[in-house]
């Protein structure tokens, strides 16, 4: 199976920024910031499981809770293959009008 390098890459920025804000919530003295900062972390999954309406799921089941982390890098990484396939259908628009530009200006020489 081949990974889609643009998904890759996002989840690679992904997990810096995860770290980055752990490490500050860690940092941090207040509590409420160390929340806000936590919760920014998994803010992805946060918003799908709000859509989805998963939370009360959840509260019935603490395990899930552990799912935060996985359907973020998920998430990201779809949202990756998503631009990484719109670029390219761009990429290739723009080559079909350029071969179509050189073809026109064969055919009047």
């Amino acid at each position: 199976m081949k990974l889609n390098k643009g998904g890759l890459k996002l989840c690679a920025a992904y997990i810096v920024f995860v770290i980055l804000i752990l490490t500050l919530a860690y940092l941090t003295s207040d509590p409420k910031g160390r929340v806000l900062l936590a919760s920014l972390a998994w803010f992805p999954a946060g918003i799908t499981f709000g859509i989805l309406d998963v939370y009360p799921l959840m509260d019935q089941h603490p395990w899930t809770r552990f799912l935060g982390p996985p359907v973020s890098l998920l998430i990201m990484y779809l949202l990756g293959w998503l631009v990484n396939v719109i670029r390219f259908r761009h990429k290739v628009k723009e080559t079909e009008a350029l071969a179509h530009r050189l073809a026109e200006a064969k055919r009047s020489d």
